[in-house]
């Protein structure tokens, strides 16, 4: 325990320290070399989305009852990400220049007054909602940026994708205990459609503690870094906002385009299936809680992303992300046949659905991470926030519209059809990717310099 202690000198002061500690447990062998100030962060991260998975599942329904149509839940979603659309890349350039936990706990104090203006858009309606989910844009990106940035700066190159996959599961384990809690809330009635604004409560307690917790952090951090001020003024005069990041892109070749544009599909078809699943059980004729049942089973194939260390050992990780990428696009094909009183097979499909993505979204974060040298982690990890959050934004945008015309059910066909069509395109370039992996893909001892 002295070189956890040792290493931020702020743990020792937590009553719940030995939570905090891997060291403490008898981890495998994929966990046991996961540097200490990494796990901070993942505890951390883990805790803040126990709120999400109170909130999530019921959103796209809170939306519906302010706008009647799909179009309009699809834009209300979108505006989250505007702001991680334009301010990623500088974001990400800010970062390699000032202590990014510092700019993590600025994001988590903020993000309290979301979860208030949430609550009260229920009773003054669509504009200040509006406000909030651009707010929301913002804030949002000040937090997972920072966090995702100092991981992969810290961690070993050739133990990216195993962490990020431990990241998904101990963030998807928190969801669930926020949704099996709301699912709690709402067979006790506490909880019904005429009062959903109570799910955002936990929006605000939470993100102040962690905001204090991460503070002291950055406060007792020994590394040598910009003060914001100077930071921001550098990254809009020396980088020139987004401009740095474009010549840096080109050198890595066209290849790195390819893993760029799976990363941008894999992420719009997350959006699709979290906005749209569960409007999709309403339209099966599910009630409040069926609906929230149904969220947990998309959410609960998460934990298979533990096994993907052990998947890319066998397949290699460029195959193994074009291969779940393919059975994605078929299953998004399938629902479109699904009949409205067959629904075991609605949540099934949507369960393999879901396990395609929690594998092939770590192995993606590995791969760009192994492409990436240690100083261009902000910037990098800027460059894939804004392709992430351009298909979240654009993703509801246009199955909203494609819902409104036709219905969910043709939505998730026609969205299966266009995603083989472009993986299909892109798998020219696999062998070219699989050179580039095996050329980068080299052990680096991870900075612990924090």
């Amino acid at each position: 325990m002295s070189t956890y202690k040792n290493h931020y000198g702020i743990i020792e002061h937590m009553h719940f320290k030995h939570i905090m500690n891997p060291k403490a447990f008898k981890l495998p062998s994929e966990m046991e070399n996961i540097p200490n100030n990494v796990w901070l962060i993942l505890m951390g991260l883990s805790l803040y989305t126990l709120s999400w998975g109170f909130a999530n599942p019921i959103l796209p329904i809170y939306f519906k009852q302010i706008v009647n149509d799909y179009s309009g839940v699809g834009i209300l979603y979108s505006l989250m990400y505007v702001g991680g659309i334009f301010l990623s890349i500088p974001m990400g350039n800010l970062l390699d220049r000032v202590k990014k936990l510092k700019i993590l706990s600025y994001g988590l104090f903020t993000y309290s007054f979301i979860g208030i203006g949430y609550i009260l858009s229920s009773f003054l309606g669509p504009v200040l909602l509006i406000i909030t989910r651009l707010t929301h844009s913002v804030t949002v990106l000040s937090i997972w940026l920072p966090a995702q940035s100092e991981i992969k700066e810290t961690c070993p190159k050739n133990q990216a994708s195993n962490i990020f996959a431990i990241n998904n599961l101990m963030i998807t384990c928190s969801i669930l205990i926020g949704t099996i809690i709301l699912a709690l809330f709402i067979y006790l009635r506490i909880i019904n459609e005429s009062n959903l604004y109570l799910t955002f409560i936990l929006l605000i307690p939470i993100p102040i503690f962690l905001g204090t917790w991460f503070m002291k952090q950055a406060n007792r951090s020994t590394r040598q870094c910009e003060c914001i001020s100077q930071g921001i003024n550098n990254v809009i005069y020396k980088d020139k906002l987004i401009m740095k990041e474009v010549h840096d892109v080109k050198q890595y070749g066209k290849t790195f385009y390819i893993i760029l544009s799976l990363y941008f599909i894999l992420n719009f078809a997350s959006a699709i299936v979290l906005v749209f699943t569960p409007l999709l059980g309403i339209e099966f004729g599910m009630d409040l809680l069926g609906v929230v049942l149904l969220y947990l089973v998309i959410k609960i194939p998460a934990m298979f992303s533990f096994f993907t260390h052990k998947i890319n050992k066998v397949f290699g990780e460029v195959n193994t992300v074009y291969g779940l990428m393919m059975i994605l696009s078929f299953l998004f094909i399938i629902v479109n046949f699904i009949e409205y009183n067959n629904l075991l097979l609605l949540f099934t499909i949507l369960f393999f659905i879901s396990i395609c993505e929690a594998i092939a979204k770590p192995i993606m974060n590995g791969i760009i991470t192994e492409l990436t040298p240690k100083n261009k982690m902000g910037e990098m990890t800027g460059i894939e926030s804004s392709v992430a959050k351009t298909a979240f934004f654009l993703g509801p945008i246009i199955a909203g519209v494609v819902a409104d015309a036709y219905n969910l059910h043709v939505l998730f066909g026609i969205m299966g059809v266009i995603f083989i069509i472009i993986i299909g395109l892109l798998l020219i370039k696999r062998k070219e990717l699989i050179s580039m992996v095996q050329e980068y893909s080299i052990d680096v001892e991870p900075n612990t310099n924090s």
